[in-house]
């Protein structure tokens, strides 16, 4: 099978590398475009991180003003073979897992026509589980200064290799797409905050569909994925090895390896003259209790567009369901219920933002955001000093200025 992966990426690779070598009649069908984020975020909480998606710092406890956490710089081809084929590469920098910016593809995938309504692509492609799945890296397109955490950081991964099918059909009510496909992918997780050797999220036997419906302004939507998801770091690994000793039964149930997780999301859209409204509700929940927590959240924006200056409001939540295992001797059962503790991600947010169209390809973005975390919960944080107070967190502000543009 991890052959058979290479061949799909190669593939697609070795096609977008022979289109330079096309005849001019199929080189004139060649496209490059790109895309990128200048943003800086300032925190008002110096004990503690704010997270976003797998990046393992940010404004706070790192960084008094984070330059990198939304900056990224993007660049894709696309070469249409034929009037029904075409090849995507795009590739994208930005902070990863690491603590590096360096750059990584995001998407290497052909795509073929065979009807008008029926499609396939096969390679990497960005993950579609979201409405701004498309847009989650090109943010020029969203209203948002990043995407809300509240959602996108249950699932934070934007790409898969997978081949899939999409079909499209027109009633009375609008156009339906129905998408679905299989894949798998590698992607690093922030567990060691930057450190040397950071692990990956191996995700295998991703089954996922998603089915839209667009009528004029509006969007709906309805995504579900499957896994089989693996993770190994010296942490996890040592405390599920202590556990064993005195509890083989509750460490094999808390491992993490090919553990089934499911994803299911619902939202729409509207994007009219004047009113902008956009809402998703979303939760990850795996197939039997593990060292993870299940987890919910969901966000609504409204915004009203006045000229090239769009003035919103986001509200939004997430929180934790503790599904966990009871280890049968006393200690351990302490230990267990500790890990889960530490992974509540309780919160809430009110978040006012300000866009304006400084021209059809700059977007400057101004946002606040309001953050509560519940008591005895991380909150949206990924790392905290001795001094954070898990009993009382209190109100925490997240001040951003971005500056979206695509060329």
């Amino acid at each position: 099978m991890k052959h058979f992966r290479r061949y799909l990426i190669v593939l697609s690779a070795l096609y977008v590398s022979e289109a330079y070598a096309l005849p001019q009649a199929v080189y004139d069908s060649v496209s490059l475009s790109a895309f990128g984020t200048l943003g800086g975020a300032w925190f008002s909480n110096e004990h503690a991180n704010y997270q976003q998606g797998s990046q393992p710092v940010g404004p706070g406890l790192t960084h008094d003003i984070d330059l990198g956490m939304d900056s990224r710089l993007g660049a894709q081809l696309n070469v249409a073979v034929t009037p029904s084929t075409l090849i995507t590469a795009q590739t994208v920098v930005e902070r990863l897992a690491d603590n590096q910016f360096m750059p990584r593809l995001t998407q290497a995938n052909l795509r073929q026509e065979i009807t008008d309504d029926l499609a396939v692509r096969i390679g990497r492609i960005q993950s579609p589980l979201f409405l701004a799945s498309d847009y989650r890296l090109a943010n020029f397109s969203n209203p948002w200064a990043r995407t809300p955490g509240v959602l996108y950081n249950i699932y934070p991964i934007t790409h898969l290799d997978s081949g899939e099918f999409t079909y499209r059909l027109d009633s009375d009510i609008g156009r339906f797409s129905l998408n679905a496909g299989y894949g798998w992918v590698s992607y690093p997780f922030p567990a060691n905050f930057g450190t040397a050797g950071t692990p990956a999220l191996e995700l295998n036997d991703v089954i996922y569909a998603n089915l839209k419906l667009d009528n004029g302004p509006w969007r709906f939507k309805l995504s579900w994925l499957h896994t089989r998801a693996s993770l190994h770091f010296p942490d996890l690994d040592e405390d599920l090895g202590v556990i064993r000793l005195f509890d083989p039964v509750a460490a094999d149930a808390l491992g993490l390896d090919r553990r089934g997780i499911g994803l299911y999301t619902v939202g729409f859209s509207y994007d009219g003259k004047d009113w902008l409204v956009m809402s998703e509700w979303g939760m990850a929940r795996s197939d039997q209790a593990i060292i993870l927590n299940d987890s919910h959240g969901g966000y609504l924006t409204v915004g009203y567009h006045l000229d090239r200056w769009t003035p919103q409001i986001t509200v939004g939540y997430q929180a934790t369901t503790d599904r966990r295992i009871h280890a049968t001797h006393p200690l351990i059962d302490q230990v267990v219920a500790h890990t889960h503790q530490g992974q509540r991600t309780d919160y809430r947010t009110l978040a006012l933002g300000l866009n304006y169209a400084a021209t059809d390809s700059v977007m400057i973005r101004g946002q606040v955001d309001l953050i509560e975390p519940m008591g005895n919960s991380l909150g949206p944080y990924l790392k905290t000093d001795s001094h954070y107070q898990f009993n009382d967190p209190g109100i925490d502000t997240l001040i951003s200025l971005s500056v979206d543009f695509v060329y």
